[in-house]
């Protein structure tokens, strides 16, 4: 009776293990087909640039040191900074932005790496979940929910295909703009 107990507990373990490695190789290879490089560029207050991006299930995801580094010299600049014992991204709104080389330099497509990554962005006293892409060793970020939670505006010029960031400054809770993501939460509300 010891023999088969201890037989069928071995099964068990076998098959438990044979799915979950299953449903994570599914979820891997579904997911890694849906990144690629975007040639997205980017105007602020009228600049015209080209950042590295990445397009991800239909939307552009930038660097979040690229997107300071556009607007540094703008009302709507911010610095970034790692926790690395919280594992949360800081950003100070009004500061100025201290480059740590790479900025908006494209590179070799990365897109092979790239993983979900759910942080907590801390803006100034307030801390924001979102969904976000490592790829390379760097965070990417849907432009609109940075925008929703920095305060900038973010609009779309078809005729050009860039993304329009207007840097003025603006309280993100009176933002029009509804984030891109599937949900979003702000000051502790999901927003869908």
């Amino acid at each position: 009776a010891m023999f088969r107990r201890e037989k069928k507990m071995k099964r068990f373990l076998r098959n438990f293990l044979l799915c979950a490695c299953m449903m994570v190789l599914l979820s891997v290879c579904a997911f890694a087909a849906q990144v690629s490089v975007s040639d997205m560029k980017v105007k602020v207050n009228g600049v015209e640039q080209t950042p590295q991006a990445y397009l991800i299930d239909g939307n552009n995801y930038f660097k979040l040191r690229d997107l300071a580094m556009m607007l540094r010299e703008t009302p709507s600049r911010f610095e970034v900074g790692y926790d690395s014992e919280t594992k949360t991204v800081t950003m100070t709104p009004g500061k100025d932005y201290t480059p740590v080389g790479g900025e908006l330099k494209r590179g070799e497509d990365q897109s092979a790496s790239c993983t979900l990554s759910v942080c907590t962005l801390k803006i100034g006293d307030r801390e924001y979940s979102c969904q976000s892409y490592n790829i390379g060793g760097n965070n990417y970020f849907k432009l609109r929910d940075l925008g929703t939670a920095l305060g900038f505006g973010v609009d779309y010029d078809a005729e050009k295909d860039a993304a329009v960031i207007t840097s003025t400054p603006v309280d993100p809770l009176a933002l029009a703009v509804t984030p891109t993501s599937e949900s979003f939460t702000l000051d502790g509300k999901t927003v869908k």
